[in-house]
């Protein structure tokens, strides 16, 4: 029976990243109402790295002008009702060694195998890129506008917690629809039997991807769970409700997305291959601004932003752009 080689399966040109992003987990993942598809958000992942994402920003609180017949007296027209808010493109790589890949092209469909290695690995790292996110945009929510996104639960989470967590969104409360919770969390709601489940079908045409899927669902809210969700230095879980593709979503195009390298000297002469994948892309927060770096004056220095995960963390990486009811995003901080 021939061995295959990586090199075998993998053929650059068909491996693009749409073909990726059709592996069922992954897929998931970009369909599951955490992020958004943006034409904006692509063309800066495809772009420069840098630009800015317009937003809704309208403020309901004014009153109406009260009409008059005096010609002397002028309205003051509101703002415009738009913001913008800084995003950046986020280059990120990992690649595996072919001792690590050997059941993979072993097996009877090495391809499927692998996009799905690729698929899993890509799935939880945009989730580790969230979870950054939300934790510095919840440290900057609390030093610069009074922790008025975060209800501070006593215990675990419930549904007095997510009705006062909601509460502070006030009457555009109705926009929330995802909550995103660790495990442990979860852990509690399940004992107490908590969690319902709904059948919602997908409409993929996507290989591999099934025509219905079991949504879990809590207080009305569709339930996403990942272990890369927060445990704070104090030690509570930092569970986050947003509205449906709160965070928008662009994939760039790195210039080699996937590639197999093959070292014939490694293993004192035996060889071994290389798999890299490679993604460009850009997950933003509505309302929201990334803190730039600086660019000189002159326009000669324009530097890549290119975050880490720690960076993303920082509640100095973030500022609220949008007025409170207009970030459909609450923080909920829990015991378990």
């Amino acid at each position: 029976m021939p061995v295959n080689q990586l090199s075998d399966v993998i053929y650059a040109p068909e491996w693009s990243q749409s073909f990726i992003n059709e592996e069922p987990v992954l897929y998931n993942f970009l369909n599951s109402g955490i992020v958004g598809v943006d034409s904006r958000a692509e063309e800066i992942a495809k772009g420069t790295g840098i630009g800015f994402l317009p937003f809704l920003n309208l403020d309901y609180s004014k009153s109406a002008n009260i009409s008059s017949d005096d010609p002397s007296k002028k309205s003051s027209p509101l703002k415009n009702g738009m913001g913008n808010g800084a995003a950046v493109a986020l280059y990120r790589n990992q690649s595996w060694a072919e001792m690590d890949l050997s059941v993979e092209i072993s097996s009877i469909d090495p391809v499927a195998a692998i996009r799905a290695r690729l698929g899993n690995y890509w799935t939880a790292e945009q989730m580790r890129i969230i979870a950054s996110i939300l934790v510095g945009t919840y440290g900057s929510n609390i030093k610069n506008n009074s922790g008025d996104m975060v209800y501070e639960a006593k215990g675990t989470l419930t549904s007095s917690a997510i009705i006062k967590g909601r509460a502070t969104m006030g009457d555009a409360s109705k926009a929330l629809g995802v909550i995103c919770m660790h495990s442990a969390v979860k852990a509690n709601l399940d004992i107490n039997n908590q969690i319902a489940s709904v059948q919602v079908p997908t409409n993929s045409t996507a290989p591999g991807v099934d025509s219905f899927i079991v949504q879990e669902m809590y207080q009305g809210y569709k339930v996403i769970v990942s272990d890369e969700m927060p445990l704070l230095p104090d030690g509570k879980f930092l569970t986050a409700i947003f509205g449906n593709n709160f965070f928008r979503y662009g994939d760039g195009n790195p210039l080699n997305p996937i590639s197999v390298a093959r070292e014939e000297d490694a293993g004192n002469g035996s060889g071994m291959e290389t798999l890299f994948s490679r993604r460009t892309m850009c997950i933003h927060p509505n309302g929201f601004s990334y803190s730039l770096p600086s660019f000189s004056a002159d326009g000669s220095n324009t530097p890549l932003a290119n975050p880490s995960d720690d960076e993303l963390k920082k509640d100095s990486a973030w500022s609220r752009t949008a007025y409170r009811k207009a970030v459909p995003l609450v923080f909920i901080t829990t015991e378990g």
